[in-house]
């Protein structure tokens, strides 16, 4: 048996507060190990179609997130797609992605951080975040 401290990580891609903790997690990576398990957020009938009502509760809490964490929530995630009422906030398919690639977890994240620092393309938000698109 191990007697060396590993760090569970439980987290979501579509979590505000898991994607401000990135430096958080970042920064006890370099003192001991870090096991990421993907969480089901918005899963089943947790899913939720991004509306006017949801980017309304969403946002002063992502805006509260970045204040306190230093995270960018970029406008790529704000006007582009919290205003896209074609996509839907479903956390299973980023994981299942993450599982079937052999990814390590924490890359899910990595992808929102991305989609909220602007850094992911248009094309690529799609993808993960509309089901059945190809």
């Amino acid at each position: 048996m191990s007697t060396t401290p590993v760090l569970h990580y439980i987290y979501d891609p579509l979590c505000g507060w898991c994607y401000g903790a990135k430096p958080l997690i970042e920064a006890a990576r370099g003192i001991l190990p870090v096991v990421a398990h993907g969480g089901g957020m918005m899963t089943g009938a947790h899913r939720r179609p991004v509306t006017a009502q949801l980017r309304d509760y969403v946002m002063p809490h992502d805006r509260r997130i970045a204040e306190l964490t230093g995270q960018p929530f970029g406008e790529a995630y704000f006007d582009g797609l919290l205003r896209d009422t074609t996509a839907v906030f479903d956390s299973e398919p980023k994981r299942l992605t993450t599982w079937k690639a052999g990814v390590l977890p924490m890359k899910i994240c990595c992808w929102r951080w991305r989609l909220k620092s602007d850094w992911m393309p248009r094309h690529s938000r799609r993808l993960l975040l509309r089901p059945g698109v190809t």
